[in-house]
């Protein structure tokens, strides 16, 4: 179906021709269905026909770094003028996307979303809306993607609130629009496209409010207001003036049943009334299947389930929904009455019709996108070889450890994404939207149950260096981590089915967190279950940063926590040391079979799969569309866990008087200060608790200490890796909250590897950008030129005379660790300065008792 442009002037029925897309991750992908692969590439090669076939001229593709040239505009952040295409001023129609672009993806845990810029800039989009995975990897790092973007992101009924009067009122929470609301920095609040056959269009990016309570670290001044007051306010803008919009377009990013009601609301429905304000038509997202809506006059193509939940209340709605993932292109025709004088709609739609494209694994490419997408993901796959972390202890993630015993590996990635949610649910609970309000010391899951066969690899990760390609082989699959809550009968069944198969060496064997359980192989299967109970969590200070008395666990003396100290080259001479703060176990109340709990699991067994039927039940807190990859939240921890490590050097660096406290301007939230307060606190406790000497001495230089500079050395302070629970959750918040950049090896070499005029690309961004970040480190010397630092972070106390945490000072296990010279020298070396320090452990929260019976 070729649409006609219409002729230009102001009268007479006119012709309006869309492309829309929506919720893309992976930009190539093989289909058992479709019999091959299918590539971003052939369906940018798509969208570039058919506006050819609008009567426009070809676009350039505009990748980074090649011979078209760079646009300069690309480092700019969006904050009042619209940015486009170069060739936008000649449209013959639109290409409108509705967001999620940047996670989930395997690539994007290497990239952080950075890969798909080029695809998305070869596109030919007009104009888009956000989605909840654009934020997977923080605020900060997404508006530095927004600005690499050469096309504009509405987010119109988000409102920034810190600047406003009514930042700290009752007034901020209310949905209804509030005087002094400011826009969302790096969106518009609408966008008005040049006139396309003499036809105005307006656009408004609308968002529910569902999903925005499950996005972990989603801006605290960010705060939702009402889709459908927002749009009428935009109406009345959009529609009067000199040059009114003739038609106004949501593009949306909610579930269908909201953009139907939402549809019916505004009047994106067939006959709607001229003399209302409101939209014309809906183009929704975050729903990743496809859906016409019944205003729509005639559709052509593959068929869609048209009996979904929520479309009974469809009378006449005028949306189109285009599944996911560079496989479905909606082509929408719109057909639009005479001017109304006189009337709020100047014209309206009296037809519609909708063409479905499906990618097909031999549909025609773009040579040149084709051949830089091969180029990029041969970056990400090199990019996946550099270092993240150095551990401490194996990752063994043998078959025959992870399928039938308590892992080390799997107690560290479940205690990860047992705490992945926890900012996002907390501010859920914070609205009230949970039965029962759970104070800040108690987390959000209870729990998290994943199976051995969600660790792959079947070999010893480790101790030493572990590279980004080791944790993406170790968690290589593309399911989401999805939080229920259910009933405790049914986790004591899903409990049940993971013992069920063994000692075979199946993959559903159970790996946990926050449980302690006793089972007994010797049972037969559906019986093995001894004893199943809540772990509770151990802090060494409370969420504000103050310490933990004495008197907090006065009827668990000793059991505060306790500190495995790991020793490096140990000789006559003296050794380097690491000291893990890795809390003790504290057995809490048994699971109850009729209470109800929240869940962190795989969305793969929440389906059902590997005899796990009962995750299937219960209620979603984080469902598959909202939830992130594992590898993902691992990387995330990964990332957070450097950040706060680097930080509390700068912070163990200032002297009595608070000279020397590191804070950055827009990039430190109060809670990021908090945890270096914690890293620092507790260092110092433990430095403390076994007289270790002075704190070292400020560095003379303005850089960054190295944490491990003269390690061992007396009156040197020891290195203590928090891996409490405590530790575990400031990680995850910095990793979604804060900016990285040049702290992330993987970043770098995957930056590192384009062409050099990408290089020289990325400085020019750099240098004009409104956003601060670390790239001011000298890579060869390795250290930082910290001048650019500001004092402006208050809560990056001075320590407290007592050394910490005084009489409750922890039991400190020893423990002796051989690391190979090589191993030694990575740790010392300051051009590894980026990797985080993990330790895993077998801690005894899974017990077989009959390994413990002699009989």
């Amino acid at each position: 179906m070729t649409t006609e442009g219409g002729e230009c002037g102001e009268e007479g029925v006119k012709k309006l021709p869309i492309l829309h897309f929506n919720d893309v991750y992976r930009v190539k992908q093989t289909s058992r269905a479709l019999g091959g692969t299918i590539s971003a590439d052939q369906f940018a090669a798509k969208v570039g026909s058919l506006r050819q076939s609008w009567g426009e001229e070809p676009r350039k593709l505009n990748l980074i770094g090649s011979e078209n040239g760079i646009d300069e505009r690309k480092g700019e952040e969006i904050v009042d003028a619209p940015k486009q295409n170069a060739e936008a001023d000649n449209l013959k129609g639109l290409v409108l996307f509705s967001g999620d672009v940047f996670n989930p993806s395997i690539e994007s845990s290497v990239t952080r979303g950075e890969h798909m810029i080029d695809v998305l800039n070869s596109l030919s989009i007009d104009c888009a809306c956000l989605g909840n995975h654009d934020f997977d990897f923080g605020y900060p790092h997404l508006q530095r993607l927004m600005g690499l973007t050469n096309f504009p992101w509405t987010f119109s009924n988000i409102a920034d609130v810190a600047s406003s009067s009514t930042k700290d009122s009752e007034q901020a929470f209310k949905d209804e629009p509030q005087e002094g609301d400011g826009q969302v920095k790096g969106t518009l609040r609408s966008w008005i496209a040049p006139a396309i056959n003499g036809v105005r269009v307006g656009c408004i990016g609308l968002v529910e409010k569902d999903w925005i309570a499950t996005v972990p670290a989603f801006p605290p001044e960010f705060r939702y207001r009402s889709m459908a007051q927002v749009a009428r306010r935009i109406s009345k803008e959009l529609r009067s003036g000199d040059q009114p919009c003739d038609v106004v377009v949501a593009i949306t990013h909610c579930r269908l049943p909201n953009d139907i009601d939402l549809a019916n609301e505004l009047g994106a429905t067939k006959n709607a009334p001229f003399d209302q304000h409101g939209v014309d038509l809906i183009l929704g997202g975050h729903d990743h299947m496809y859906y016409i809506g019944k205003g729509i006059d005639t559709y052509e193509g593959e068929e869609w389930q048209a009996t979904l939940p929520g479309a009974e209340k469809d009378q006449g709605c005028i949306i189109v929904k285009s599944g996911t993932d560079f496989q479905d292109l909606s082509e929408i025709s719109l057909e639009l009455s005479e001017v109304h004088e006189g009337a709020v709609r100047r014209r309206t739609i009296t037809k519609a019709s909708v063409r479905r494209h499906k990618t097909k694994p031999d549909d025609p490419t773009l040579p040149e996108l084709r051949t830089h997408i091969d180029s990029l993901m041969s970056r990400v796959d090199q990019a996946t070889g550099q270092p993240v972390a150095f551990s401490l202890t194996p990752l063994d993630c043998r078959a025959d450890k992870v399928r039938t015993e308590e892992s080390a590996v799997g107690n560290l990635i479940a205690d990860i994404l047992m705490h992945s949610y926890e900012d996002a649910l907390r501010e859920r609970d914070k609205r009230g939207e949970f039965a029962e309000r759970r104070p800040e010391d108690v987390r959000e899951v209870d729990m998290c149950l994943i199976c051995g066969g969600s660790l792959r690899g079947d070999s010893v990760f480790g101790p030493g260096t572990i590279a980004l390609r080791d944790i993406l082989t170790i968690a290589p699959f593309e399911d989401s981590i999805v939080v229920k809550e259910m009933k405790g009968s049914g986790i004591l069944e899903a409990l049940e089915n993971g013992f069920s198969s063994y000692p075979s060496q199946e993959g559903r064997f159970p790996q946990t967190a926050g449980l302690f359980i006793k089972w007994d192989s010797r049972k037969k299967p559906g019986e093995r279950l001894v004893e199943v109970r809540l772990l509770e969590d151990i802090h060494m200070l409370h969420p504000d940063g103050s310490k933990v008395q004495k008197d907090d666990t006065e009827d668990r003396r000793g059991s505060v926590s306790s500190l495995t100290s790991y020793a490096f080259e140990r000789s006559a001479e003296g050794g380097y040391s690491i000291d893990v703060n890795k809390p003790r176990l504290r057995k809490g109340p048994h699971l109850d079979s009729n209470k109800m709990y929240r869940v962190a699991t795989r969305e793969y067994m929440a389906d059902g799969h590997d005899g796990y039927t009962a995750l299937s039940r219960g209620n979603d807190l984080i469902d598959h569309e909202n939830g992130s990859l594992m590898s993902t939240q691992v990387r995330k921890f990964l990332l957070g866990a450097n950040l706060i490590w680097r930080l509390k050097s700068f912070r163990d660096s200032a002297d009595e008087t608070g000279k020397g406290k590191v804070g950055i301007d827009g990039m430190l939230s109060s809670k990021t200060s908090k945890a270096v307060d914690r890293a620092h606190a507790i260092s110092k406790s433990y430095q403390s608790s076994e007289q270790a000497g002075p704190p070292s001495t400020p560095a003379k230089k303005k850089r960054a200490p190295h944490a491990l500079e003269n390690l061992g050395t007396p009156g040197q302070q020891k290195i203590v890796i928090d891996s409490s629970p405590g530790g575990i959750r400031d990680a995850m918040h910095v990793g979604s909250s804060e900016h990285h950049s040049r702290f992330d090896a993987v970043t770098r070499h995957y930056n590192a590897s384009s062409s050099a005029q990408m290089s020289k690309a990325r400085g020019a961004r750099s240098a004009s950008s409104a956003s601060t970040s670390f790239d001011d480190i000298d890579e060869d010397s390795g250290e930082m030129d910290v001048s650019f630092l500001s004092n402006s972070i208050s809560s990056l106390r001075a320590p407290s005379t007592d050394g910490g945490l005084g009489p409750s000072s922890p039991v400190v296990e020893r423990r002796h660790l051989e690391v190979s010279p090589e191993d030694g020298e990575v740790l010392r070396e300051k051009s590894n300065a980026d990797l985080a320090i993990i330790a895993p452990l077998v801690d005894g929260r899974m017990i077989d008792v009959a390994r413990l019976s002699p009989s």
